[in-house]
């Protein structure tokens, strides 16, 4: 099962780790600006690389395509017609 560690940032937001089943870590800072940052590690390895930096309207986006709360057989774009996506 995958575990979570979650750790303020002082004056930056806050940080998640979380180690998968694979054995790499995503890493989510949550900035108090609003944006995300993901980064991934890979198994045995020290180094993380930044995957993406997001505003808050694409974290909010990524997170309601992952959590499957939009997910259609539709397409993206036929969704954005109605103010779904």
């Amino acid at each position: 099962m995958a575990s979570v560690e979650e750790q303020e940032l002082a004056g930056i937001g806050q940080r998640y780790l979380l180690k998968t089943n694979q054995g790499d870590s995503l890493i989510i800072i949550v900035r108090d600006s609003g944006g995300v940052e993901l980064y991934r590690q890979p198994p045995d390895s020290e180094q993380s690389d930044c995957v993406a930096t997001l505003d808050s309207d694409e974290a909010r986006l990524v997170a309601a395509i992952i959590g499957r709360t939009i997910y259609r057989s539709e397409s993206i774009e036929r969704l954005g017609r109605y103010g779904m996506a």
